[in-house]
């Protein structure tokens, strides 16, 4: 199954790409496609068959069961935990695509909450808008986490001296 990814500032200059090259291994977002509608990983709710029906049996259980969608959402959790270890982040969107069908997920470190399924096939203004909107964010806005910081002189030293203290005693 791919995973691809929206990164910024890919620019097309040799010279700009040397003064700041893209982060392409830190995605702003993340999607991934799966052609096959067999390994989904949710189900579509259904509404309730009775209006008095309990709380509990509104809906039908959000994920399948199936040992494919569990493979396919440890995938999905496994690609988010990612994405947290390998940039400071607050938060971040993935966009989950099987067949004609696609859902939004934002995940922070707590969890994730998704949209309701939507055919992208029958209404693509719903991609076309999101990835508009989402080019026109702030780092902020789209879950970079603005107290993170490169480490200055003093701080870099601290560290090597730590870790030539710790190798020294091993």
């Amino acid at each position: 199954m791919p995973h691809l990814g929206c990164a910024t500032s890919i620019l097309n200059t040799p010279a700009a790409l040397q003064a700041s090259p893209p982060l392409l291994d830190q995605p702003e977002s993340s999607h991934v496609v799966s052609p096959n509608g067999d390994d989904k990983p949710f189900s579509a709710r259904q509404k309730p068959t009775s209006p008095r029906s309990s709380a509990s049996s509104y809906y039908a259980p959000f994920e399948n069961s199936s040992p494919e969608s569990t493979a396919f959402r440890a995938s999905l959790v496994s690609h988010a935990a990612a994405q947290f270890a390998r940039r400071h982040r607050v938060f971040l969107f993935q966009l989950v695509i099987v067949n004609r069908w696609a859902r939004f997920i934002r995940w922070d470190r707590s969890g994730a909450i998704s949209t309701e399924r939507f055919d992208y096939v029958s209404h693509p203004q719903v991609l076309s808008e999101f990835f508009w909107r989402f080019s026109h964010l702030t780092d902020e806005q789209r879950g970079i986490d603005p107290t993170a910081t490169l480490a200055d002189a003093h701080e870099k030293k601290l560290f090597n001296d730590a870790v030539q203290g710790f190798s020294q005693t091993t």
